[in-house]
């Protein structure tokens, strides 16, 4: 990953906006149409630089309402893309891939006016953010990966409590234990994920990161910063 000024620049504007005071600031629920034939959501607010957000596998853009908030006090514009069959938004559910999901990311970019934004990806949703970096890198002003994967094997145990995160079948207690060492570092209180889960969107997600060569994605165009939060 390259390190530049720009983007430790980025990361001094991300922390300012995770400490300063958030202030209410009105939503803009927007829903566009999409070259796949279907409709990508999004959550706009805040003026300034654009920032848009893609959340992790099987969730939605309500994860992001906190950071949300404090990137608008920081003085960006904040956008919340809801990933495809989730909320609003719609389209193929089946033999998608990686480039398919971000291409739903770049039609909100462009409908916010085309201009490069800042990405940030969460997780699964860093896979997507990459992928589109390396499809359209003239969108992408820097990206933000937290909790970056794709190429180095979990450690033994977090696959499977990943998988039954998803599993509503078991009781409550178990699934949050997996919650927690699927998704929590140790003193961090998994109960804020506890509702928020499309377990019909993972199947797809997964299939989607599967079907997508990682040499596609993994550089993420290599002509943009990349800054990395790595618990």
């Amino acid at each position: 990953m390259r390190k530049t000024r720009c983007g430790l620049f980025s990361v001094a504007l991300i922390a300012v906006a995770i400490v300063k005071t958030a202030v209410g600031a009105s939503t803009e629920d927007r829903v566009i149409s999409t070259s796949s034939g279907g409709h990508v959501e999004f959550l706009v607010e805040g003026t300034g630089p654009a920032i848009l957000m893609i959340p992790s596998l099987g969730r939605g853009a309500s994860d992001f309402d906190d950071l949300s908030r404090r990137l608008v006090a920081a003085g960006f514009t904040a956008a919340r893309l809801e990933p495809r069959g989730i909320g609003k938004s719609t389209g193929p559910m089946s033999n998608t891939t990686l480039d398919d999901l971000a291409a739903d990311a770049a039609a909100v970019i462009e409908a916010m006016g085309g201009k490069p934004v800042i990405v940030i990806g969460h997780a699964f949703g860093q896979r997507v953010g990459r992928t589109l970096a390396a499809d359209r890198p003239e969108l992408v002003k820097a990206m933000i990966m937290i909790a970056a994967g794709g190429k180095v094997p979990m450690r033994p145990g977090v696959r499977q409590a990943l998988l039954g995160s998803f599993r509503f079948d078991q009781s409550e207690e178990e699934r949050m234990y997996d919650v927690r060492v699927a998704f929590f570092a140790p003193g961090n209180d998994p109960n804020a994920w506890r509702d928020g889960w499309h377990p019909d969107i993972v199947k797809v997600q997964v299939a989607a990161a599967e079907a997508t060569p990682v040499e596609g994605w993994w550089n993420a165009g290599s002509s943009n910063p990349h800054l990395v939060i790595q618990g």
